[in-house]
């Protein structure tokens, strides 16, 4: 499979010199230096793709962010890349709306602005764009993210394949939290009847700072 490109970056980018620029310069607006990578979104788990402003970045180039579980479908990575570059093209603080709506049009991005999707012709140019054509950009480069890139754990359906840690290999495993017994031997500033107090605390606290919820006595102790 001929393609010219050997990180997805790269390729992103040139569909955003060879099919996006060409249709802003028609509408008057000049092209925007952009650098595009794949990782995780800061946005939350739902959040697909993200465009930095340049005003934020060292060298003022827009940083425009594809979450990299989206590998398996390349024709959707670029109706994402030209929904973050439209932010990136579009005046600073224009959101959704105003300029950002009529360049997203123009790009062939339909529905709600906040959450485009490929018109037909938008797919068409995409289908295009992904032969081996010369000229076209290609097959995506890499491969697709097992569970679509969501963090695998050995616990049941849904959670990627059994014994695959879950998240990157050099991230521990997070432990569930556990309440754990500890006591308080205080006695003076304890009522008579109650001259030890025993009490739960989650293992998040345990190893650091707690307290007796009777004298408020910070204590090390464990039953």
């Amino acid at each position: 499979m001929n393609n010219r490109h050997t990180s997805r970056e790269d390729w992103a980018t040139a569909f955003v010199r060879d099919q996006l620029d060409p249709i802003i310069e028609s509408m008057g607006i000049s092209p925007k230096r952009v650098r595009i990578g794949f990782g995780q979104t800061q946005g939350g788990k739902n959040v697909i793709g993200e465009c930095w402003d340049e005003s934020v970045v060292a060298d003022r180039v827009n940083e425009i962010t594809i979450k990299v579980g989206m590998s398996g479908d390349p024709a959707r990575v670029l109706d994402v890349v030209a929904h973050e570059y439209a932010h990136a093209v579009a005046p600073r603080m224009t959101g959704h709306k105003g300029e950002f709506v009529k360049i997203a049009k123009a790009f062939g991005l339909v529905g709600k602005m906040t959450a485009t999707i490929a018109s037909p012709e938008f797919e068409l140019a995409a289908a295009i764009a992904l032969q081996s054509d010369p000229g076209a950009c290609g097959p995506m480069p890499g491969a697709a993210w097992a569970d679509g890139g969501r963090p695998t754990s050995p616990k049941g359906p849904g959670t990627g394949a059994p014994g695959v840690p879950a998240g990157p290999m050099d991230r521990p495993p997070k432990q569930a939290p556990r309440n754990l017994l500890a006591e308080c031997d205080n006695a003076a500033e304890h009522p008579e009847e109650l001259p030890v107090v025993k009490f739960r605390a989650s293992n998040a606290v345990m190893n650091h700072v707690k307290f007796c919820p009777v004298c408020g006595k910070e204590t090390a102790n464990r039953a």
